[in-house]
């Protein structure tokens, strides 16, 4: 972790001189942190990764964000999308940041960050809590369950991680050794900036249960994202065929007793 808490003592300098801090430096920051410290989750195979990082890093990474369920070692996303949101969520995840970007970085340090690879794909959205459905304008219901109730067939339970905060959790399901089923949810704020892989062959809008919610198709996966009042959602879907109708089922089944 050497390396963030010296991008963080830098910013912080930055900020207490009133100067802007330099677009090499931060590029020579943030190569630090992404190539030496957040890389070991997957490593490339173009790069020459061989740095192992202990048991206690990897919780402690976790620990930053929970954005991080979003690309970390769970689900199977592109690499390039992790290494993008890796680098994100180290900025996000130092305070001083939020507070002082424009003033420290001296340009937009968000367009920055997407930027910094060229190849990463990620949409970002802010995040807006809904109450009421948009076209009967009828309250929406209150999730009721932690994890569903409805779990299509043949799959089993495997995990549980969960922050000790209980901001964030995430629950996995197998069925044989490659077909997976992935639930996370997190916990989000008015204004928050929600960072996902744009990555897809096909995206179309859907509902859960009023909520609105989006649908998408990359290969032989498969996922529903949606927000409701307090928090974000994803239900992934790793096996071949089309099982839209099960995995709205399954997201609907945490409203329902």
């Amino acid at each position: 972790m050497r390396c963030l808490r010296e991008l963080q003592e830098a910013l912080q300098s930055f900020e207490r001189s009133g100067s802007v801090m330099n677009e090499e430096s931060i590029k020579r920051f943030l190569t630090t942190c992404v190539y030496q410290e957040m890389n070991s989750f997957h490593p490339s195979q173009d790069e020459d990764y061989n740095h192992e990082f202990s048991k206690k890093f990897k919780k402690r990474w976790k620990r930053l964000n929970w954005s991080e369920k979003y690309f970390g070692s769970h689900l199977r996303l592109a690499y390039t999308v992790r290494k993008a949101a890796a680098v994100v969520i180290v900025i996000l995840s130092l305070a001083v940041a939020n507070q002082v970007s424009a003033k420290v970085f001296g340009f937009n340090a968000w367009k920055y960050l997407l930027s910094y690879d060229s190849k990463s794909k990620v949409e970002i959205r802010e995040y807006v809590g809904q109450n009421q459905d948009e076209k009967t304008k009828e309250s929406l219901p209150d999730v009721i369950h932690e994890k569903p109730t409805f779990v299509p067939k043949g799959f089993r339970y495997y995990s549980h991680d969960e922050l000790s905060s209980g901001n964030a959790l995430y629950d996995e399901w197998r069925d044989g050794k490659k077909n997976t089923l992935q639930y996370s949810r997190g916990k989000v704020r008015e204004g928050d900036q929600i960072y996902t892989d744009s990555e897809y062959e096909q995206k179309l809008k859907t509902s859960v249960m009023g909520y609105e919610a989006y649908y998408y198709i990359k290969g032989n996966e498969e996922w529903i994202m949606w927000d409701d009042k307090e928090y974000n959602y994803m239900i992934l879907l790793i096996k071949k065929g089309n099982y839209k109708a099960e995995l709205l089922k399954m997201a609907n089944s945490l409203y329902q007793k």
